[in-house]
């Protein structure tokens, strides 16, 4: 299954040499489910274009604090997709706004639970605002 994440350019280095790693999802509708945040990684399952590639990129820049942020390809096997406690996949839509601009409605994303290897991610794109807005 391929997948799409974006992080910054410093965290992307240390991806490459230690793969990604589950962290905590603190979405209330998860914790509603699980009963506490599960751990895993937020994967994309179609990659963005347009308003929601442009938004994800402003909001990665603003929680990361970082001006250059990349695109990772992921390539995950659809058996450590999270899983509902009966069983099922959990496939999540997302909405994203900042402010009041809304960037994605309902885009298609994941929670993978186990650890990625790094020979399973390549990087798409970096995106330097900086150098982008000269």
């Amino acid at each position: 299954m391929i997948t799409y994440h974006y992080t910054s350019l410093s965290n992307w280095e240390k991806i490459k040499k230690e793969g990604l790693v589950p962290y905590a999802i603190g979405h209330a509708e998860l914790k509603a489910v699980f009963g506490e945040f599960p751990f895993g990684v937020w994967l994309w399952t179609n990659k963005p274009k347009g308003i929601e590639h442009t938004g994800n990129v402003i909001y990665q820049m603003a929680t990361k604090n970082d001006l250059k942020i990349v695109l990772l390809r992921v390539k995950v096997d659809k058996e450590y997709v999270l899983r509902a406690p009966d069983g099922r996949r959990i496939s999540l839509t997302h909405s994203g706004f900042i402010e009041n601009l809304q960037y994605h409605i309902d885009e298609p994303s994941i929670i993978y639970t186990e650890f990625i290897d790094p020979k399973n991610i390549k990087l798409v794109d970096i995106y330097d605002i900086k150098e982008r807005l000269k």
